[in-house]
């Protein structure tokens, strides 16, 4: 059986291929309906880890609206889960920091950080922050 977040983790690398943001994120979408579609249980988290993708795509294009309600609506279901994969808080933490740093709401943007640096009950390890801070640059 497929790990789905793995999926998703390899889905969110070729969606960064395409040159459009808006291809990107159809090719994001188009994941999700076949997630949701799926009779697997547990996949909240695979689709969140996607969605906070689009939520970049959509600061990348300026769409800041969008991605501060796919956010908000994040922090929600991120709120409800258990037992959550490293990985889906950090991409919720570093989409948001990245809003905040956009926005130039610099005492935000270094929450969002230290959240991701000073949260050890995830075990983010420095390889995952780094690879976030890599894949941004």
């Amino acid at each position: 059986m497929i790990n789905l977040l793995k999926l998703a983790h390899f889905a969110v690398i070729v969606s960064r291929q395409y040159s459009d943001k808006e291809a990107s994120t159809s090719y994001l979408e188009g994941v999700i309906e076949k997630l949701q579609a799926t009779k697997e249980q547990r996949i909240e988290e695979p689709i969140f880890y996607i969605k906070m993708q689009i939520a970049k795509f959509k600061l990348e294009q300026g769409d800041q609206k969008e991605c501060k309600k796919l956010l908000d609506d994040g922090k929600s279901t991120l709120d409800s889960m258990t037992d959550i994969d490293p990985s889906v808080y950090a991409s919720y933490y570093w989409v948001s920091s990245q809003y905040h740093k956009f926005r130039q709401e610099f005492a935000d943007f270094y929450k969002m950080l230290s959240s991701i640096l000073h949260t050890h009950q995830w075990c983010l390890s420095w390889n995952l922050l780094s690879w976030y801070v890599f894949i941004d640059l």
